[in-house]
């Protein structure tokens, strides 16, 4: 159902990557409800914090398509290489193609809501682990600890939600959704 591929990027670069987010200015509350409600498994009404987020990039180029927003043209140019190296470690040898850059954002008190990421057949997900706590991924009902460096691969429409990282101060990620060709 799921893959892990462990230690695609280093301490350092995550460390750096982690201090660049605390940063940037464009995060919003998230929900998967207002922009998705078809993928969304849970009430409206039994939302809690889930967090923050920034959408960089969006295949059909309506967000984060760098060209008029320098965040988004540098969160990219930074999601793009985690996406190439998730890829070069794993056992995709097919041509893939890029959908989605979402980084997450979750406190002490936050929860993601049970969702899908998308309904559409033959789309993957990835969950890169930007820092390592107690918090983590929930795939399937099976709970995958946050640790730095790891990635997490899984069918876009198997249910899912991010977890908090407890008594830690933070937990980001980067969530990316991709097909390989011919799998469309």
């Amino acid at each position: 159902m799921h893959k892990i591929i462990h230690n695609v990027m280093n301490d350092d670069f995550n460390e750096m990557l982690t201090e660049d987010l605390t940063t940037v200015n464009r995060w919003t509350i998230m929900t998967d409800w207002d922009m998705y409600p078809e993928n969304n498994l849970a009430e409206p009404e039994k939302f809690s914090d889930s967090g923050l987020s920034i959408k960089s990039y969006d295949r059909d180029g309506t967000i984060g398509d760098g060209s008029l927003d320098p965040v988004f043209t540098r969160l990219n140019a930074i999601g793009k290489p985690i996406f190439d190296a998730i890829i070069e470690k794993s056992d995709i040898i097919k041509p893939v193609h890029l959908l989605r850059l979402q980084w997450n954002y979750y406190n002490a008190g936050s929860t993601g809501n049970t969702h899908v990421d998308t309904t559409e057949e033959g789309v993957q997900s990835i969950v890169y682990n930007i820092t390592t706590n107690n918090g983590g991924t929930v795939v399937d009902g099976e709970f995958i600890k946050s640790v730095a460096g790891d990635a997490i691969i899984f069918p876009s429409n198997v249910p899912h939600h991010g977890v908090g990282p407890g008594q830690a101060e933070m937990r980001f990620m980067l969530n990316i959704m991709f097909y390989v060709e011919g799998d469309l």
